[in-house]
C-alpha cells in the first residue's frame, strides 16, 4: 500500500446508526483487511481512545482502561499502511485544539471526515426517547 493511505474519521453525530456501523466494521474486520482496510483496536468503537484524546471521561467516571487508549490507536494504525477508519461518535464535541491534536497525530497520512447526521426533526425525537 502507499505510504499516502489515508486515515478516516468518522464523525458520526448521536443517533445516526453510529453504533450500528461500529459494530459492522468490528464484526467484519477479517474481510476488511483483505481489503486493505484496518479497523483498529479489539472493542466494536474507539470510544475510549476518544475520551483519551477529549481528556473527557464518560459521565463524569473515571476508567482506567481509558488513559494511553489514543496513542495505542494511533501506534496501530501508524504501524500498518493500509486505509484505517476510526468511528467514535465522541469526536464530534472537540474542541478545535483537539482536532488538531487528532489529526496531527497523522502527519504522514491523509486524514479524512466522514459525517453522518440525520434530519432535524427525526434526530429530537431520538434524543428525546432516549432521554425518557
Amino acid at each position: 500500500m502507499p505510504s499516502s493511505s489515508s486515515v478516516f474519521l468518522h464523525l458520526g453525530l448521536p443517533k445516526t446508526g453510529t453504533t450500528f456501523l461500529q459494530r459492522v466494521l468490528a464484526e467484519h474486520r477479517s474481510a476488511l483487511v483483505a481489503q486493505g482496510l484496518l479497523y483498529p483496536g479489539e472493542r466494536p468503537d474507539h470510544f475510549l481512545a476518544a475520551q483519551d484524546v477529549l481528556e473527557r471521561p464518560f459521565r463524569g467516571h473515571e476508567d482506567d482502561r481509558v488513559p494511553g487508549a489514543w496513542e495505542a490507536t494511533v501506534r496501530e494504525v501508524t504501524a500498518l499502511l493500509w486505509n484505517a477508519p476510526a468511528s467514535p461518535e465522541i469526536f464530534t464535541v472537540a474542541s478545535s485544539d483537539q482536532a488538531r491534536k487528532i489529526v496531527e497525530a497523522f502527519p504522514d497520512r491523509p486524514v479524512e471526515l466522514i459525517v453522518t447526521a440525520r434530519d432535524l426533526a427525526r434526530q429530537l425525537t431520538a434524543n428525546w426517547q432516549e432521554t425518557i
